[in-house]
């Protein structure tokens, strides 16, 4: 028996104190509440009617209780009825350093935490009734511990004790096999206080949960954010809640729930969730912290939405420093080819041994339209599950570039952490201005041309298929069936297919299929003229569907487009915009209208650059054919160059006319030829990027004098495939 030394505790008075029993080297250490009557008579902990039902039950499952540690996480008697919380947890204060001391000398494989206080004790958390029976990791004493109920309670609900003994037999399987079937667990934890003791690496996978998905949207907001610095224990961070009262919602937000015909509008009433302002805080520290590396796994995401609720609730928004891993981008990177837009999902597939179909399982059961329904639990285990992945998924990651290839390596920390930490987000805060006024004029003109063009179709569509489809009043041309019958149809123009659809059951008439049944010998001119009139319709439609009523949905209240910008959503790692794609309006006939709806700010101007054809640079720099090379030392234009080669005269021999014809055709080579294709694939490539139709002979004999012109290009591509045939590469 020892005399309690602290005098602020509240029991000081009591002054008797139950030590620990048991064997130093154990592997299990058994924590229970505090010692009960019999306890302080004896001075050993477990020696009552509740350590003899503990005995009993470790012994029936397969322990051997003598070769256990036994402790308590108060040394003196706690009475709950004569004890404040307060109180209790002051009692618990200060007998922690007691417990402290003993686990670190012990450094045991397993604590068994037994009851609500010991839970709280060990682990921090509260609830029992939802954790007993499972394990949770300890960071800070670096084990897992295994929550079950306390003997004394199952002696007074008997009905508890086939439930205590399941527990506990939990505990015999993780030391028999040693922690196997935990190696790759993740104890998922919510949290109203985070501090940094919460990452003790360093190293933190942040991730946030929205309802929606749009930052700038008023009915989009941050519902919580995620967090995991360790392999074993990720945690949750409600910021806001759905509550049934309107006035005590901070923000009310209007979400459409359902698909289809039962799609409706839903009104949410979301509440700040305790201990907001702290929970803020230390998402700030975190974020703009030089000190603790970043890794996220979609960062232009949730930077994007974390500066968007500290705007929204008037607190000035966190830089981020020290982003060093984007899941995306660096498998991206890595594989460009399986990772293109790619998902946590695949991520946890392919980059962890994680084995669960978590999100699948949670997209099957609710509505990601309304997250700030889910219940609290559900959105626990799914935020910190997302967060515990990527952390694995950085981890995995982080060793493959390091181990990899040293400018790969050097590229992701120089271009591609930069450009998805700063640049991406300020084109995406910045945005572009949109004319308004404007806006209704074009819708008009575009609307005439595409009645034009569909008149024009339907005047050179074969008669018959007309009526069949309907009449011309009927038809749609965006029915693919109709344009394949006009094609392929015995009452059509009966051509012979070019091939089929991914499925295979379809003649297609994609735009590669087009392309062919324009340049192939023998194709009637009415068919050409119908697929053309058709292609005019597509882009005019394409410009009206996807820009105009984009334009027009997407605009904010800055007067402003704010495109999605991203480098993983192409093979070569180009920008990409999205919301609406930016990039991809077209620049001849109405596209041109629709591009000067992009408007600078007033006292600002448009610039354009562009990086002027850099492959074609970076093919000269690599082959170092002298023709290209003096071209470009000359600061000439490369495609005049192929032009007049291929024509065999000079720019005063040639007419306006002749020379651009000409020039287009050398654009074509240029940028195509240079990666080696073959004649039949540089024909496809010609009628299908640039609308210039050759003849088999014709592209055989393009592509014979361009490498005789560019000797040096074809001496570097038989050199390359020389290495890959001798190291094993594929061409």
């Amino acid at each position: 028996m020892k005399e309690c030394t602290v005098e602020s505790c509240p029991l000081y008075s009591v002054k008797k104190q139950v030590p620990y029993r048991g064997n130093v080297d154990s592997q299990v250490v058994i924590v229970g509440e505090s010692p009960g009557r019999v306890e302080l008579a004896y001075g050993k902990p477990f020696v009552g009617p509740a350590g003899n039902l503990l005995t009993k039950s470790l012994s029936d499952v397969g322990f051997d209780p003598e070769s256990m540690f036994y402790t308590n996480s108060a040394m003196c008697r706690i009475d709950k009825d004569a004890l404040s919380v307060k109180e209790i947890n002051e009692v618990l204060r200060c007998c922690r350093p007691n417990l402290e001391l003993a686990l670190s000398i012990i450094k045991p494989k397993l604590i068994i935490v037994l009851g609500e206080i010991a839970m709280r004790q060990v682990l921090k958390l509260s609830n029992i009734g939802k954790r007993r029976g499972s394990f949770v990791w300890s960071p800070e004493f670096e084990c897992w511990a295994l929550v079950a109920y306390h003997p004394a309670f199952c002696l007074r609900n008997m009905s508890q004790l086939p439930t205590f003994a399941i527990d506990l037999s939990k505990g015999v399987e993780f030391i028999k096999t040693d922690g196997e079937s935990l190696k790759n667990a993740v104890s998922c934890q919510l949290l109203h206080k985070p501090s940094f003791e919460h990452i003790p690496s360093g190293a933190v996978a942040l991730d946030t949960e929205t309802q929606g998905l749009n930052w700038l949207d008023p009915n989009c907001t941050l519902l919580s954010y995620s967090f995991c610095a360790s392999e074993h224990v990720a945690y949750h961070v409600p910021l806001l809640e759905p509550t049934d009262n309107p006035s005590d919602a901070f923000i009310h937000v209007h979400v459409e729930s359902g698909r289809g015909k039962k799609a409706h509008d839903v009104e949410v009433h979301l509440k700040k969730s305790a201990n907001f302002n702290k929970k803020l805080d230390f998402l700030y520290d975190v974020v703009s912290s030089d000190s603790i590396k970043k890794y996220m796994f979609n960062g232009m995401f949730d930077i994007l939405f974390i500066e968007s609720f500290f705007k929204r609730v008037g607190r000035k928004p966190p830089k981020v420093r020290n982003y060093v891993m984007d899941v995306q981008a660096a498998a991206h990177l890595i594989d460009e080819n399986v990772f293109l837009r790619g998902s946590l999902e695949q991520a946890r597939k392919i980059l962890t041994s994680f084995d669960s179909q978590y999100s699948s399982d949670f997209d099957a059961k609710y509505d990601k339209n309304l997250m700030a329904s889910v219940p609290p639990e559900e959105m626990m285990e799914y935020a910190c599950l997302d967060a515990y992945v990527t952390f694995c998924s950085a981890l995995k990651l982080r060793s493959l570039l390091i181990e990899g290839n040293q400018r790969q390596l050097n590229y992701y920390c120089k271009f591609v952490i930069p450009t998805i930490q700063n640049v991406l987000p300020m084109l995406t805060r910045n945005g572009a201005m949109v004319d308004l006024e404007k806006i209704p004029d074009v819708k008009e003109v575009i609307s005439s041309k595409l009645i034009e063009e569909r008149s024009k179709v339907l005047v050179v569509a074969p008669p018959s298929v007309v009526e069949r489809h309907g009449g011309a009043s009927e038809v749609k041309l965006s029915k693919t069936s109709f344009i394949r019958d006009c094609l392929f149809a015995s009452d059509g123009f009966g051509l012979e297919p070019t091939g089929v659809t991914l499925k295979g059951t379809t003649n297609s008439v994609d735009a590669k299929s087009r392309a062919s049944i324009k340049q192939r010998r023998g194709t009637p001119k009415r068919a050409i003229q119908f697929i053309q009139h058709y292609e005019n319709w597509c882009e005019l439609s394409m410009l009206l569907s996807r820009y105009i009523k984009n334009f027009e949905a997407a605009t904010c209240a800055d007067v402003r487009l704010h495109p999605r910008y991203s480098i993983v959503t192409t093979v070569t790692g180009r920008t990409s915009t999205s919301d609406p794609s930016l990039q991809n309006v077209p620049t001849s006939g109405a596209g041109r209208e629709m591009r000067r709806l992009i408007i600078s700010s007033p006292g600002m101007v448009l610039m354009a650059f562009d990086q002027s054809q850099a492959e074609l640079r970076w093919m000269a720099h690599l082959s170092q054919d002298e023709r290209m090379l003096e071209t470009y030392r000359s600061n000439g234009d490369i495609h005049t160059t192929t032009a007049l080669a291929m024509l065999g005269k000079s720019r005063d021999e040639v007419s306006d006319d002749e020379f651009k014809a000409a020039r287009r055709s050398a654009k074509a080579q240029n940028f195509g030829l240079i990666y080696g294709m073959s004649p039949g694939g540089f024909r496809q490539y010609a009628a299908f990027n640039y609308g210039i139709f050759l003849s088999e002979r014709e592209a055989f004999e393009m592509h014979s004098n361009f490498f005789k012109l560019y000797s040096g290009i074809k001496r570097y591509h038989e050199k390359i495939t020389d290495e890959c045939d001798r190291f094993g590469m594929v061409v």
